[in-house]
């Protein structure tokens, strides 16, 4: 034996926590849990079709429709001078939001067979509702309201304070109260009324 370590329990502390800190770097410096050979997504990657392929389908709105998501937020403030644009809307005006807004999830005419339909179905969402039987004994503020909020499920959990399970977006932030009263009395010539 070339030399013999002789050490006390006061000093043995400084090595052992040596040896934790030097532990700790190593293993903070090591791409735990995350494989060795990490892939970057660079923005350019979104041309090639093998990315595409691992993305899920997606619905476009229709052409001249209303987005409900945006990297800003989207906001849309009710002109209160104008009063209730109740009588005053328009049901040709209704069956164009109609056809740009609602179509795509409730259908032709109502009865949420639309094409999202078996896209919620595939993914489990909550299926588009049949508003020409489920709203027919609502009033039109009512309706105005279901619209407003994201549906009945989002009307309820609005009031409840907590988030919307309904995949409807809410349109009070989308259309002015005109085009909403006009969705109303398109819902109503819808539902025979």
């Amino acid at each position: 034996m070339l030399f013999k370590w002789k050490t006390t329990g006061s000093s043995r502390m400084p090595i052992v926590m040596g040896l934790v800190v030097l532990l700790v770097v190593s293993l903070g410096c090591m791409p735990l849990g995350r494989g060795t050979n990490q892939v970057d997504i660079f923005g350019e990657m979104h041309y090639s079709q093998a990315y595409r392929s691992q993305q899920p389908p997606r619905l476009y709105p229709a052409v001249g429709g209303i987005t409900f998501q945006s990297a800003g937020g989207v906001s849309a403030t009710v002109n209160k001078a104008f009063g209730s644009f109740h009588e005053e809307s328009s049901a040709s005006k209704g069956a164009y939001l109609y056809e740009v807004n609602c179509k795509v999830c409730h259908g032709n005419i109502g009865i949420g067979d639309g094409p999202m339909k078996s896209f919620l179905v595939k993914w489990n969402g909550m299926l588009p509702a049949n508003f020409v039987i489920a709203s027919a004994t609502s009033t039109d503020e009512e309706i105005f309201s279901y619209i407003s909020e994201g549906g009945r499920a989002g009307f309820v959990a609005n009031r409840a304070g907590v988030e919307s399970p309904s995949p409807m977006p809410s349109f009070k932030k989308l259309l002015s109260e005109g085009e909403l009263w006009s969705l109303v009395k398109y819902v109503r010539e819808l539902q025979g009324k």
